[in-house]
């Protein structure tokens, strides 16, 4: 998928069907190597994601963060109740453990 849109579609599709979160990773800036979700939104603008990990970035103060700089997964986290503790637990082995690579 080379195509913004189709990022965005993809993004789109999966949340509204499956009602799980998708994870990215940044590539760029000084979070880069960090695990997120893409927290859907009303402000959502084109070429953009807002996303949170429940820690640095929380639910009450989402990140706008380009499309260009986050690499999109097929990964998803399915969350009981999405707060920011919950978050922070799904994503505490993917920015910490073993199942992602920091840096």
């Amino acid at each position: 998928m080379s195509n913004t849109n189709d990022l965005l579609d993809l993004i789109e599709l999966k949340q509204s069907k499956n009602l799980k979160y998708i994870l990215v990773k940044s590539t760029a800036g000084h979070d880069k190597g960090s695990w997120y979700v893409i927290v859907p939104t009303a402000e959502s603008e084109p070429g953009f994601v807002y996303i949170a990990d429940g820690r640095r970035r929380k639910l009450g103060t989402l990140k706008k963060k380009n499309i260009k700089h986050v690499e999109v997964t097929r990964k998803t986290v399915e969350l009981e109740h999405f707060t920011d503790k919950s978050l922070r637990k799904a994503l505490w082995e993917y920015n910490f453990g073993n199942f992602g690579e920091r840096g």
